[in-house]
C-alpha cells in the first residue's frame, strides 16, 4: 500500500543518497544550505520549527521531511537530487550507492503516494554504466555455452545462476527467485 509518509527505511536511503552523516548534507555549509533552500525552494530551513530534533543540517532536513506535506517533500528531494547529480558531474564523483537512480525514483513514487509513477530521468541524471572486465565476460560466455548442453531441468537452474552472475557483474539487482517444490 503506497504511503506519503517518510519511513525509517526511506530516511536511511535519503542518508545514503545525500551523504548525510555527522550532521552534514552533501557538501553544504550552514550558509550554503540555507541559501540553497531559500534560493531554489523559497523555504526558510533555519526556521526554529525545523530544529525540533537538533540544529545540524541533517537533523533540520530530517525534521523538515517528516513535517512537510508530500508535494513539498518531493520538490525538496528532487532539488537535492539535481544538486547531487550536478555535484557528482562537476567533481567527477563515481556513484557509491548501488542503483541510486532507481532507488531515488522508487522513493519519490512512494513518498508522493503515486505507486505507478516515477521521477523523470534528466540528462544530468543518466545512470552510470558499470564496465565489466573482459575476462568476466569470457567466463560468462563459456558458462552460457555449457548450459546449452544440460538436460532441461538442470539447464533452468544453471541458467538462473548464470543470470545472477551476469547481473552481479553488470551491477544490476535482480529479485531472488523462490523455488517451488511440487
Amino acid at each position: 500500500m503506497p504511503t506519503d509518509k517518510i519511513r525509517a527505511l526511506d530516511m536511511r536511503l535519503i542518508d545514503d543518497l545525500f551523504g548525510i552523516g555527522g550532521g552534514y548534507v552533501l557538501d553544504f555549509s550552514d550558509r550554503t544550505f540555507a541559501e540553497f533552500f531559500s534560493d531554489e525552494l523559497d523555504i526558510d530551513i533555519d526556521n526554529p520549527k525545523f530544529s525540533a530534533e537538533g540544529t545540524s543540517k541533517a537533523k533540520r532536513l530530517r525534521c523538515f521531511l517528516r513535517t512537510s506535506d508530500s508535494s513539498t517533500r518531493v520538490r525538496v528531494l528532487k532539488a537535492l537530487w539535481d544538486y547531487r547529480c550536478a555535484q557528482q558531474r562537476r567533481k567527477r564523483i563515481e556513484e557509491k550507492v548501488p542503483d541510486a537512480q532507481s532507488e531515488f525514483d522508487r522513493l519519490i513514487a512512494r513518498v508522493s503516494g503515486s505507486p505507478g509513477t516515477t521521477a523523470k530521468v534528466t540528462d544530468t541524471q543518466k545512470p552510470v554504466i558499470q564496465v565489466v572486465d573482459s575476462h568476466v565476460l569470457t567466463d560468462l560466455k563459456s558458462r552460457l555455452i555449457e548450459i546449452t548442453c544440460l538436460a532441461p531441468q538442470p539447464r533452468g537452474y544453471e541458467f538462473e545462476r548464470f543470470l545472477k552472475a551476469l547481473f552481479d557483474a553488470s551491477g544490476f539487482r535482480c529479485a531472488s527467485v523462490i523455488s517451488l517444490d511440487w
